[in-house]
């Protein structure tokens, strides 16, 4: 059973999870077959549809990385609605509004590249923090 979950570990872990899992005893067998492996798939599907937000972190257990991305989505619209609400009100010129948006924008871009490359990084590290829950499990269930 549990061998067909090896595509939630690293694929240069994969000879290592076999012998372990092949070596390991009856306990260390039944916990593994339980374990709740995240499901690195469900982690990239996450990260496309809602990365900018930060649930794919939140779902492999990021919390930090989770949580400052959605700070910095934040930070980013409450600064384009501080720039706009300036521009309404008459306080900032069209120059100014122009340069301050073009600036806004290019922030928002480099923060939606980060957000696609931190798609590959949560999917990668779903697979690590699989392999470490497996030897966790493993140790734990020494005797």
């Amino acid at each position: 059973m549990f061998i067909t979950q090896l595509d939630k570990f690293p694929s240069h872990s994969l000879f290592l999870v076999r012998e372990k899992f092949s070596s390991s005893n009856q306990k260390q067998q039944e916990a593994l077959n339980f374990a709740n492996f995240k499901n690195p798939t469900v982690t990239l599907m996450l990260g496309i549809f809602l990365g900018m937000f930060g649930a794919d972190r939140f779902y492999i257990g990021s919390m930090g990385i989770g949580a400052l991305k959605a700070f910095i989505l934040f930070f980013i619209f409450v600064v384009l609605g501080i720039i706009d609400a300036a521009h309404i009100d008459g306080v900032m010129s069209d120059g100014a509004y122009d340069d301050a948006l073009g600036i806004s924008v290019l922030i928002l871009v480099v923060y939606l590249i980060f957000v696609a490359v931190d798609i590959f990084l949560s999917f990668k590290a779903c697979k690590e923090k699989n392999l470490q829950a497996f030897i966790e499990i493993l140790e734990i269930y020494k005797r």
